[in-house]
């Protein structure tokens, strides 16, 4: 039973990892039937598109990126904080034994990485709202 318990996190992150892919896989297969449809109409009447320049710009042009396709490090890096110091603290109400160490060095690793992770949030926020508002030196 103990095993069962220990192997739900893995199954969790085997879900995700399959999700993910699957999610990749139709969002590509998407964007092909959509440029194929507008070839395929293009074919039939051709005086849509004006110019081969223009022609050239529908089909390299991809879907725009929506921002929820761009992950928060912030974001994540908190509720992996937040996890962590949940884990310390079931961890060293155990006290004894192989789990309760587990549960506490594990929580210490999620609170290091979580950390990690706002840090490089923040400075990425940072960094992307400077950029829109440097202005060229004369």
């Amino acid at each position: 039973m103990l095993q069962l318990v220990l192997s739900i996190p893995l199954l969790l992150a085997l879900v995700a990892v399959i999700l993910a892919v699957t999610r990749s896989m139709v969002s590509a297969w998407f964007n092909y039937r959509v440029k194929l449809e507008l070839l395929r109409k293009l074919e039939q009447d051709p005086e849509l598109v004006s110019s081969p320049e223009e022609m050239q710009a529908l089909l390299t042009t991809g879907l725009p990126a929506s921002p929820s396709d761009n992950p928060d490090y912030a974001l994540t890096g908190t509720a992996l904080g937040i996890i962590g110091i949940g884990c310390v603290l079931f961890g060293r109400m155990l006290r004894v034994g192989q789990f309760a160490a587990g549960m506490f060095w594990g929580g210490m690793a999620c609170i290091a990485i979580g950390l990690l992770l706002v840090l490089i949030g923040v400075i990425l926020r940072l960094v992307a709202g400077s950029a829109g508002t440097r202005t060229p030196k004369p």
